[in-house]
């Protein structure tokens, strides 16, 4: 293994070693934490943990979601809001919002916080950094006086001064310790609460709606990556630690100070898989089959398999031979309700001599009010051959967003497709489970997405991203998951945008097709994203630059230029995400330092002095830094 190190006095061996001895002997470290999956999913954490492996601290999600955690011997609590535990079972949210749970294995973080962050297993993480370190005389661009020790994928930064104190270490987690990824966690039954178009066509006799069981969130298969901001702490710190987790998991803690911590009145957490959702799912079956004699008839049953009551209208049609009917439904749980015999005339033409057929079309839902107040949008779904039975469940508080969007998705479909609907319903499938149903919301809610027929592509392949294990895996591309978290924002920020997503509009004076990564209508603003998992900060920004302005020519395929339309503001967004290392730790004031002594390597200002840029913004673990054209003689190019 092949150390590079950046340092200019003394032995960084050393250094590590000592950074590794205090953490060691500390009764505690209080630790800043950011996972990311091969998925592109991130999820930050701060925690005390112990000496005698116990944790305590928060989880939150980088757009929406948070939750407080304990965890104490060979068991865990979290208490989580409804986005936290939309994006992780929301089947259950409803249910499970705002009380402490035992969750199930990679639910509350994707490892063992105490377990990989206690004093001594983070101790022998810096140690191994140390091993075989060498001397290097490279100077640093930081003007902190921070360097840069890298062993293999794994890098950690410490101070040169004082007690060389460790800032901050990064790397791919062994794919042993994660438990599972924290998206979507599957429990029990999948369906969907109380959808059930079933839509037959000929010959179908089944007389059942078809159930799909969504395969479970597949292995990973490249090493997530994990960054750490360690800081040993006091006895003060720990006994905090060991009073909340007793407060919360009393038998999993050992004994506190005294007057610490005061007897729980109410029985610990219940376990999440324990937890029912509380609301009715509906299971309809029909007794739909060829007609072969004058006069057809069919019956629908309607079960509640669901954990409590529910109401709602049956509705059923024929296409052609029956108009609608209408059936009202109250149904306790385990109940069942069964239509009277529906009939119709068999539409099948009369000619003398001859068997004739057609293809007739028999479609049953149940609209339940919790669905919103739109009692057609089942039927357009069903027309279009969207069955969201086949969805994973969700709460019935998320529904109505679910069903919007689709309504939306597939409003263009015509006569005669019938691939559209059930691939958007598979790419919203796709999105729920990893754990998007936040973002999913705020874009059915707004209404203001100007392209949803194109978000079944985006949604589809959500799961793949720019991913880590080398400088650019996926070069110069942002990834679909990260496109459509800026849309939900921009619409989530500002009530009047309005939303293009990897779109394009006419330009006026052209006639060509200008385009970005998204194009907010009602602002008149363009945005071109990049993903840096790598030390190519400055590459992405260039990339970012020329395409905002048209220098990447038209995609062959498309027809689209990547450039602002006119009268469009210029908006470069990178994320730093957690493997581009050091720089992903950096504040405003190191990265604009970095800008600036290589400003001569990108032009924020053409050769007439225009600036190429509105703004730029580049978010990392501090958040968004942002640099208006204004003030970009801060970063050494004044336009």
């Amino acid at each position: 293994m092949v150390f590079v190190v950046r340092y200019v006095s003394d032995s960084p061996a050393s250094a590590l070693r000592g950074a590794a001895d205090r953490i060691r002997s500390a009764p505690a470290v209080q630790v800043g934490v950011t996972y990311r999956d091969a998925g592109g999913h991130t999820i930050n954490g701060q925690f005390t943990v112990t000496g005698d492996n116990l944790a305590s601290g928060t989880v939150t999600d980088p757009l929406g979601g948070r939750a407080d955690l304990v965890v104490g011997a060979g068991t865990s609590a979290v208490r989580g809001d409804a986005d936290w535990w939309a994006r992780r079972s929301p089947k259950q949210v409803r249910a499970i919002t705002g009380q402490w749970v035992r969750p199930e294995p990679g639910v509350a973080f994707p490892f063992d916080i105490a377990a990989v962050l206690n004093p001594t297993a983070l101790a022998k993480r810096v140690e191994s950094l140390a091993t075989a370190a060498r001397r290097n005389d490279e100077t640093t661009e930081d003007d902190d006086k921070v360097r840069t020790v890298v062993s293999g994928d794994w890098t950690a930064l410490f101070d040169t001064g004082g007690d060389r104190k460790l800032r901050w270490l990064g790397g791919p987690l062994d794919p042993n310790l994660v438990t599972q990824p924290a998206a979507y966690h599957d429990n029990d039954d999948n369906r969907s609460a109380g959808v059930t178009p079933a839509h037959r066509t000929g010959p179908d006799t089944s007389g059942r709606s078809t159930v799909v069981a969504p395969a479970r969130y597949d292995p990973i298969a490249i090493p997530p990556y994990v960054a750490i901001t360690p800081e040993p702490t006091g006895s003060d710190a720990a006994t905090g630690t060991q009073a909340a987790v007793a407060k919360v998991l009393p038998e999993a803690s050992p004994a506190v100070p005294s007057g610490a911590v005061s007897a729980p009145s109410a029985p610990g957490p219940a376990a999440q898989r324990n937890v029912k959702p509380g609301y009715a799912t509906f299971d309809l079956v029909s007794t739909a089959q060829d007609c072969n004699t004058p006069m057809c008839t069919w019956t629908v049953t309607v079960t509640n398999t669901g954990t409590a009551a529910g109401s709602g209208v049956l509705y059923a049609s024929v296409t052609p031979g029956m108009p609608l009917v209408t059936f009202p439904v109250n149904l306790p749980v385990g109940g069942t309700f069964t239509t009277p015999p529906m009939t119709f005339p068999n539409p099948a033409p009369i000619i003398r001599g001859k068997n004739t057929q057609i293809t007739i079309t028999y479609t049953t839902w149940l609209f339940n009010p919790s669905f919103g107040h739109d009692p057609a949008l089942p039927n357009r779904l069903a027309t279009r051959g969207v069955n969201p039975n086949t969805l994973v469940q969700i709460d019935p508080g998320y529904m109505p967003s679910v069903l919007k969007l689709l309504d939306q998705m597939t409003s263009h479909v015509g006569a005669g497709d019938t691939t559209t609907g059930p691939n958007a319903v598979t790419a919203m499938d796709t999105a729920i489970r990893a754990g998007m149903l936040p973002e999913l919301k705020t874009i059915a809610e707004s209404g203001r997405l100007e392209n949803p027929e194109d978000l079944t592509t985006k949604l589809k392949n959500v799961v793949q991203d720019t991913l880590p294990g080398s400088p650019d895996p996926v070069a110069d591309k942002i990834g679909f998951r990260r496109e459509v978290e800026q849309a939900a924002e921009i619409l989530r920020q500002d009530p009047r945008a309005r939303v293009v997503l990897d779109g394009a509009i006419r330009n006026p004076v052209t006639g060509e097709l200008d385009g970005a990564d998204v194009l907010d209508t009602v602002n008149k603003s363009a945005f071109q994203l990049k993903s840096v998992s790598s030390e190519r900060l400055i590459h992405a920004i260039k990339i970012a630059i020329n395409q905002l302005n048209g220098l990447r020519g038209v995609d062959v395929s498309s027809g689209i230029r990547q450039q602002a339309p006119p009268g469009y503001s210029k908006i470069a967004l990178i994320y730093l995400e957690p493997a581009s290392g050091r720089r992903h730790q950096f504040t405003k004031d190191q990265l604009t330092r970095y800008l600036r002594q290589s400003s001569s390597d990108f032009s924020l200002c053409d050769e007439n002095g225009i600036a190429r840029l509105d703004q730029l913004i580049i978010v990392n673990a501090h958040g968004a830094s942002t640099w208006t054209k204004g003030r970009f003689s801060e970063i050494g190019q004044a336009c």
